[in-house]
């Protein structure tokens, strides 16, 4: 069973409204390949170049849906999408190679193209949320 991974663009406080409905017309939203709060954690360490450690998907807060039924709609923390922000045109191969090395992105096979595009979108939802003083979110779907 696949799961669907969708970046979310909300307000503040959104996680339980994003966990709520069926589908997410009115929310700024898209859809991104099999993404993970664990996929995730390891692209904040290579970014913000912190060592790993499994206690800080922490960071990754469960907000809303229902945690055994899903959906599940995690919290992606600020200064990752402040991080995100900062990352430029030059580094996203770099950190996309690195990135796509991980145990986590090597057992699902992604190669360092989909790993960059998934960084690129990040970024590109992580500016418009610090323009908008507006949070980031992860929405996952069986």
């Amino acid at each position: 069973m696949s799961v669907i991974s969708t970046l979310v663009l909300s307000a503040a406080g959104q996680g339980p409204a994003i966990g709520s409905v069926d589908n997410l017309t009115g929310f700024m939203h898209v859809e991104l390949p099999s993404l993970d709060p664990l996929k995730l954690l390891t692209l904040y360490t290579i970014v913000t170049k912190l060592e790993f450690d499994d206690e800080m998907i922490a960071m990754f807060p469960l907000v809303g849906g229902d945690e055994e039924e899903g959906p599940w709609v995690v919290s992606i923390p600020q200064d990752f999408v402040g991080a995100l922000t900062n990352i430029s045109d030059g580094d996203i191969n770099d950190f996309a190679s690195e990135w796509s090395e991980t145990d986590e992105l090597a057992a699902e096979d992604w190669d360092v193209e989909q790993a960059a595009m998934v960084i690129e979108t990040l970024r590109k939802f992580s500016k418009i949320a610090m323009m908008t003083a507006q949070q980031l979110y992860l929405r996952l779907d069986l």
